[in-house]
C-alpha cells in the first residue's frame, strides 16, 4: 500500500472515530514504508553522486584532450611584431625553424599560411643573410635549419 493510501486510511479512521490502536497500527505501517523509501532515496543519492563524479572527470578529460588536439593542430606560436632588421615573416620562419629544424619551404609556407613562393624567397634571403642554411639532398627539395646567427637573433630578441 502506498503512503498516500495509508494517509487516506488514517484520515478516514480519525473521521469515523476509530480507536487509537487502529490509527497507531496504520501509523507504524506508514513509518516502515517511509523508512524503506528513505533507504532507497539514500541509495539513489549515492549513485547520483558517483555518476556526477564520473561525469565531471569525463568532462575534465575531454577538455584536456580537446586542448591537446587544438594545440597539435595550431601553427606554432610566433612573434607578431618585426624585430630589428628582419620582417615579421622572416622572424616567424626563424621561430618555426627553431621548433622544427629540417623542414622545407612548402611546409614553412603551409604552417605560416603564406605561399610557397613567398616562403622560398624569404628562406633564401635568410640563407644569404646567414641566419639559416639550406640542406639539399639529391632528388628532394631544400630543407632549412637555423645557423648560429639565427639562434642568436632569436635569443637576443627574447623569441627563442
Amino acid at each position: 500500500m502506498s503512503l498516500l493510501a495509508l494517509i487516506d486510511e488514517i484520515d478516514a479512521l480519525i473521521t469515523n472515530g476509530a480507536k487509537p490502536a487502529a490509527i497507531k497500527a496504520k501509523l507504524y505501517a506508514m513509518r516502515e514504508q517511509a523508512q524503506a523509501l528513505d533507504g532507497e532515496l539514500s541509495a539513489i543519492k549515492a549513485k547520483y553522486d558517483q555518476l556526477e563524479a564520473r561525469h565531471d572527470k569525463a568532462v575534465a578529460d575531454l577538455t584536456k584532450q580537446i586542448a591537446a588536439l587544438k594545440e597539435a593542430q595550431s601553427p606554432p606560436v610566433v612573434a607578431s611584431v618585426p624585430h630589428g632588421d628582419l620582417t615579421e615573416d622572416e622572424v616567424k620562419i626563424l621561430q618555426l625553424l627553431s621548433q622544427r629544424p629540417g623542414i622545407g619551404s612548402g611546409l614553412v609556407g603551409h604552417l605560416l599560411q603564406i605561399s610557397r613562393t613567398r616562403a622560398e624567397l624569404l628562406t633564401d634571403k635568410l640563407v644569404s643573410d646567414g641566419y639559416v642554411h639550406d640542406l639539399v639532398f639529391l632528388g628532394q627539395s631544400k630543407e632549412y635549419e637555423l645557423e648560429h646567427k639565427g639562434r642568436e637573433y632569436l635569443a637576443r630578441h627574447g623569441l627563442a
